[in-house]
């Protein structure tokens, strides 16, 4: 279903449930501390109308206690009488300066606490003159009339200034009473509030977060119910509409979801060309998993081993190879597939479902699949090209006892009529016999090139490896080349080394016989040909410099493959088979190392090779 639109984003939505119960909170803390303000005010008239009642009683009492204790202190004048009618008189001074402050903001009641103050000043003035009488003695009757007198008075004005103080107090005794029913009401108002305040802002949040979270809810519910569809590749729901983030989350989903969708159609078909392609290769390949089971058969592989792919799935490819490894271990086997099998391409027996042999050549390479590290290798039967092989060394031994023997008595025919009949002979029949001793020479020097090319790539010339000073290789090659350079007036030119290789010396003056040699056949009269040797880390690195003719960019990349000439004319003008970069190219090889050339046109090559250096803490490898 499509969600109805939302623009609220979850970060507004979060401002709004904090903000409206906040909101709400303040509101009801105002009106609280509106009500708690007034219910202050209403507790401060309350307090001061109990005060001005509890003040004006204070005065009352003291005038009355004062008169007592002046009567008693006319029939008992004492220091005790006398001090309790000095302390009520003190208590009621104190009242009236309370009374004071208590009203001064109230300038009527101030007026008639005035007039009651006036009054109460000429009662004590009253009192004070008995006392004063009393104490004096003299004529008893005469002053105990007086005293008389002034307790007359006295009396009169304690009347009047009662009238005068309930005048004073009456409201306050009023307002005293209301401000305890106003006070009750504001504590219920305040209980009111709080409740509310507290009931109507939990109600806000509830109602708020609810409503929120079903729409949040629903679009989660959407968003969970499109992984699960696009995990099990249903169709997704509608894209949710709106601006908030779980909407933008689900437009992304979809573009997740479609552009995945489209990049596993594309690997479906990338998978598809390349199990054809597979299918279709002429030869073996098997893919195994991580823990060397065969996975995968193609056609051709199946056709190798005469069974089928499911037939063979989960076993080891060592199950199918009929090797002498077996008998030491078939992990040992597998490591020597796998990982032998990586940078060179060995050739093991394989082994067809009716016991026959075949010989594969198996190359292997890694790469990550979904299930962790696999292996790729690639099966070639070779049996032709072993049929070929030995086509081949018996056309050696046919070249070596039917070619080269009777060449080599023509040669030595040739070089004897020479000797005997020189003197007998004329122009014609001299340069006759010498263009057969060149030619058998040249037919010999292919025959050699061949037989030492194809020992070498047999594996059947045994190298000499040994400490080798590059110094006595340089000097021997200079004596092999001397009068080819002198003929051609070509200057050989290198400096002393004591670097020292693990070779087979002879093998290694060849190469340099060779690339000398031809540098000698490119170069010009007058030109210098430089020979350098350098040490870089555990090889020699051994350089031919010169600067003849050069090496067109397009020939570079072959010009060590067999009867590879620069021009179709060298072999014929400059003599040669295009047999000994080859040979050099091999030789080099066998050695472990490397072979190449660096050449500009018209400026010159130079040609290099790499083999080991001699190392005192290492025996080299004589083997």
């Amino acid at each position: 279903d499509i969600m109805p639109r939302r623009s609220i984003r979850l970060a507004d939505k979060a401002k709004i449930l904090i903000a409206v119960p906040l909101m709400c909170g303040l509101i009801f803390v105002t009106l609280l501390f509106i009500t708690v303000k007034q219910a202050e005010s209403e507790a401060k008239e309350a307090e001061r109308a109990r005060d001005v009642f509890s003040y004006g009683s204070i005065i009352t009492t003291s005038l009355l206690e004062g008169f007592q204790s002046l009567v008693r202190y006319r029939y008992i004048p004492d220091e005790e009488n006398a001090q309790a009618y000095t302390e009520q008189m003190n208590k009621l001074q104190k009242a009236i300066q309370q009374l004071h402050k208590l009203l001064k903001d109230k300038p009527k009641d101030l007026k008639r606490l005035t007039d009651l103050e006036e009054l109460c000043n000429l009662g004590i003035g009253h009192m004070n003159e008995a006392k004063r009488l009393i104490e004096m003695g003299g004529d008893v009757g005469g002053d105990m009339h007086k005293v008389d007198e002034h307790a007359k008075d006295l009396k009169y004005l304690i009347g009047k200034l009662e009238a005068r103080l309930q005048q004073l107090v009456s409201p306050y005794q009023e307002q005293g009473a209301k401000a305890s029913v106003a006070q009750r009401k504001f504590r219920d108002k305040i209980v009111v509030l709080v409740f509310v305040g507290v009931g109507a802002n939990i109600l806000v949040a509830i109602i708020l977060a609810t409503a929120f979270n079903r729409s949040t809810l629903n679009q989660l519910m959407v968003l969970m119910d499109n992984i699960g569809r696009m995990r099990s590749g249903e169709k997704l729901n509608p894209v949710l509409e709106g601006a908030d983030e779980l909407s933008q989350l689900d437009q992304v989903f979809h573009l997740m979801a479609k552009t995945v969708s489209d990049q596993t159609e594309a690997l479906k078909l990338s998978e598809a060309r390349v199990r054809a392609v597979i299918e279709g290769l002429p030869m073996g390949v098997a893919v195994l998993n991580e823990d060397h089971s065969i996975r995968f058969l193609n056609p051709a592989a199946e056709t190798l081993f005469g069974r089928a792919s499911e037939e063979l799935s989960g076993w080891k490819m060592s199950q199918l190879l009929n090797d002498p490894k077996k008998k030491k271990g078939m992990d040992e086997l597998e490591r020597d597939i796998i990982v032998g099998s990586r940078d060179h391409v060995r050739e093991f027996k394989g082994l067809r479902r009716d016991g026959e042999s075949i010989p594969l050549e198996i190359s292997a390479r890694e790469f990550q699949g979904p299930e962790g590290t696999m292996h790729l290798l690639g099966l070639m039967d070779v049996t032709e090209r072993h049929a070929i092989e030995q086509m081949k060394q018996e056309f050696v031994a046919m070249v070596t006892h039917d070619l080269r023997s009777p060449l080599t008595a023509i040669l030595f025919s040739s070089e004897l009529m020479s000797l005997q009949f020189e003197s007998k002979m004329n122009d014609e029949w001299r340069g006759l016999l010498r263009l057969q001793e060149e030619n058998c020479t040249r037919l010999i020097g292919l025959v050699n090139d061949l037989l030492d090319l194809d020992k070498l790539e047999t594996g059947m010339m045994q190298l000499e490896l040994e400490p080798v000073a590059l110094q006595k290789c340089f000097d021997q090659t200079k004596a092999s080349i001397n009068s080819l350079a002198l003929t051609k007036g070509i200057t050989i030119a290198w400096g002393p080394t004591d670097i020292e290789a693990v070779a087979d010396p002879d093998r290694i003056v060849q190469v340099l016989v060779n690339l000398v040699s031809n540098s000698i056949k490119f170069s010009e009269r007058g030109q210098t040909i430089e020979l350098v040797a350098e040490s870089k880390d555990s090889w020699i690195e051994i350089s031919i410099i010169d600067h003849g003719r050069g090496i067109p960019a397009d020939k570079v990349g072959s010009i060590f493959e067999r009867f590879t000439q620069v021009k179709k004319e060298d072999a014929t003008k400059k003599g040669g088979t295009g047999l000994g970069l080859a040979i050099c190219k091999s030789i080099v090889e066998s050695h472990k190392g490397q072979i190449g050339v660096e050449s500009e046109e018209g400026k010159g090559s130079r040609f290099w090779f790499r083999i080991p250096a001699y190392s005192e803490q290492a025996d080299p490898d004589l083997d």
